[in-house]
């Protein structure tokens, strides 16, 4: 969902857009257009109301919806609520999705041959309460309801015998808490500065989930500004899961944020480590350009990751910049592995 945020600032970049009162309030109705291998080109629309608090650009109390349809007939409907309390951060989301995808097994060596087609409904209700320590530093309680559905598997697959936790649909719902280090410039496209996240989730069946599963996540960026508008990235991220976690619930390797050039979902399991790196320059006028490349695996334990033999990607891409102030750009990349070659359209950066 901050797909929705940036694109509310691309609104608000444009001349003539304002709030509608003198307090901040405002409305903002606008279109939604990517490009994933996982999705083909999506289309859609999404509508935000909106109040600024005063000091703060950053700093909006929002209401946002947004809708979309794929390609390949999939379906995204949610919305989100925001909002801000002195120190605290409220955070609500939720959607309901509806998406034919491709499932490959579970581990780090699944055969791509053993392509399975199938539909996954998805319910997600989740949220957050963040109290800001101090700083940059934010703390605070998490939780995720979702309830995952599985249609439309291929006759004798892995999908269909019930084989694969998950297969025949899977509710989880849990707890947790969530640390929050962000000491970036900028949120949409960082120059110089760093990031730290920390989240865990405990699912547990006497909170309605079908079995007992936990979710660990943390995620490290640092960037350095070398020298004017050339940028280096570097991003490294850790999942881990563990109890009888459902398929859906798994570590996914690949997409448009790290490891481009895999489709998301290609290798899949209990956890999972990657890396990456880019490099961000300036072309000429609004146009920037990327290059970037990435490590990663997956496996069923930390230590039994196959470090020797990792997932790797690369590629380069190109940066229109909507709005210098803001540094808000449109996103196109292309993305190599061994899997072949994948484009990516986007109004975010990766990382």
């Amino acid at each position: 969902m901050k797909r929705l945020l940036l694109i509310f600032f691309m609104i608000l970049s444009l001349p003539g857009v304002t709030e509608d009162d003198e307090n901040g309030w405002g409305i903002a109705g606008f279109p939604i257009i990517f490009s994933r291998p996982e999705t083909g080109i999506a289309i859609g629309a999404g509508g935000i109301i909106y109040r600024r608090h005063q000091g703060d650009y950053e700093r909006f109390d929002r209401l946002g919806l947004v809708g979309y349809y794929t390609q390949k007939k999939q379906y995204n409907l949610g919305g989100e609520i925001e909002r801000y309390i002195k120190r605290f951060k409220m955070f609500l989301l939720t959607h309901y999705t509806r998406f034919p995808d491709r499932f490959w097994g579970i581990g780090p060596d699944t055969d791509r041959e053993l392509e399975e087609a199938y539909t996954s409904l998805q319910f997600t209700i989740r949220g957050d309460i963040l109290w800001q320590i101090t700083g940059n530093n934010f703390l605070g309680p998490v939780f995720r309801v979702s309830n995952f559905d599985v249609k439309d598997t291929e006759e004798g697959g892995m999908l269909e015998t019930g084989a694969i936790n998950g297969s025949a649909g899977a509710m989880i719902s849990g707890g947790g808490i969530k640390f929050l280090w962000d000491g970036r410039d900028n949120t949409f496209a960082t120059y110089d500065g760093g990031y730290f996240l920390l989240k865990a989730i405990l699912y547990r069946r006497w909170l309605g989930s079908d079995d007992n599963c936990s979710h660990l996540e943390i995620d490290i960026r640092r960037f350095f500004e070398i020298f004017d508008g050339n940028v280096l990235a570097i991003q490294g991220r850790l999942e881990l899961t563990d109890g009888l976690v459902p398929f859906q619930v798994m570590p996914k390797l690949g997409g448009a944020n790290i490891l481009r050039g895999y489709y998301k979902g290609r290798y899949i399991d209990k956890v999972y480590l990657a890396t990456q790196a880019e490099y961000r320059f300036p072309i000429f006028w609004r146009f920037r350009g990327a290059v970037f490349g990435a490590l990663g695996q997956v496996g069923p334990t930390l230590n039994q990751l196959a470090f020797d033999d990792p997932k790797y990607a690369g590629g380069f891409g190109l940066r229109y910049v909507w709005s210098k102030d803001d540094r808000i750009h449109v996103r196109f990349d292309c993305g190599f592995s061994e899997e072949g070659v994948e484009f990516y359209l986007d109004v975010l950066e990766a990382f």
